[in-house]
């Protein structure tokens, strides 16, 4: 199988050569890597370029729109999403590789992403599971989120969805994956992390506005979702907002979610999010 590499990149030059660098230590090499740069302003472009890449200079749009155009370009048969301040193992590709030949009818591969701090810290795993299927009704399940870069696709399945909604600027991953594994079947999950997931400061806005016109759009894409399923999965994606802020930032996703006061997530994140107010002081 022919792999291409597509990577989404805003003003990433001080991240991505190690990240290009990841995919240069790969036990196997790939086809092709190719760098959408959203209107980058920095050397974004030249990093990539210099290191061999396809590049391509996009108009300002959002991690969606590229990684949509970097797909258009590809001319491999299946894609490796890769962030552009994250990190490939040496052995990610290979073993992404044999688990599609035993695994022919998935229509995605996700291992799982360890959460690492500037510090280099680790601090756990998104996706974290068994070997197995995932099912777009997992997918629904946050313990089932992985991080973009966790994810190879397939070529036919990508295109029978047409890619990522170019309307989210955010949560594209969850409703992305949600969409692909109810439209082209079910993925398949590598318990083994092979991706590191690098907790950079700073990132998207999680304004309660701006959430709840993402919540729209997002439910625009998913309308196979039952009420109490889309209930649930805003809650989840409301308190994981909650868990991103310090006490008392926090308090009106918890709102958001409901006050679930019943759910162990709401103590555990409100807990965090108060540790995390004192640790900031």
């Amino acid at each position: 199988m022919k792999v291409s590499v597509l990577i989404p990149a805003y003003n990433a030059a001080k991240t991505l050569p190690a990240t290009l660098q990841s995919i240069k230590s790969q036990t196997v090499p790939v086809h092709e890597v190719i760098v959408g740069s959203d209107a980058s302003t920095d050397e974004t472009v030249k990093v990539a370029r210099d290191w061999g890449a396809t590049v391509l200079e996009l108009p300002k749009g959002n991690g969606s729109v590229a990684r949509n155009r970097a797909a258009d370009a590809a001319t491999g048969d299946v894609y490796f999403l890769l962030d552009a301040d994250d990190i490939w193992h040496p052995e990610k590709v290979a073993v992404h590789l044999a688990t599609w030949h035993q695994h022919q009818d998935a229509s995605f591969l996700l291992d799982p992403s360890t959460r690492v701090r500037l510090d280099g810290s680790r601090r756990g795993q998104n996706g974290a599971g068994p070997d197995g299927p995932l099912t777009w009704q997992d997918m629904v399940q946050h313990r089932n989120w992985s991080s973009g870069s966790g994810l190879s696709i397939r070529k036919s399945a990508w295109q029978q969805v047409g890619g990522f909604n170019e309307k989210l600027p955010g949560l594209q991953d969850v409703e992305f994956l949600i969409r692909l594994a109810h439209d082209s079947g079910p993925g398949h999950r590598i318990s083994r992390s092979l991706t590191d997931y690098y907790l950079y400061p700073g990132g998207v806005s999680k304004s309660v506005d701006w959430t709840e016109s993402l919540l729209a759009e997002f439910a625009k894409s998913v309308p196979f979702l039952t009420q109490t399923e889309w209930a649930a999965l805003r809650r989840t994606i409301s308190l994981r907002n909650a868990l991103g802020e310090p006490f008392p930032k926090s308090l009106p996703h918890f709102a958001q979610a409901g006050w679930p006061v019943a759910d162990v997530r709401f103590w555990k994140y409100l807990l965090l999010s108060m540790r995390k107010a004192v640790v900031r002081g």
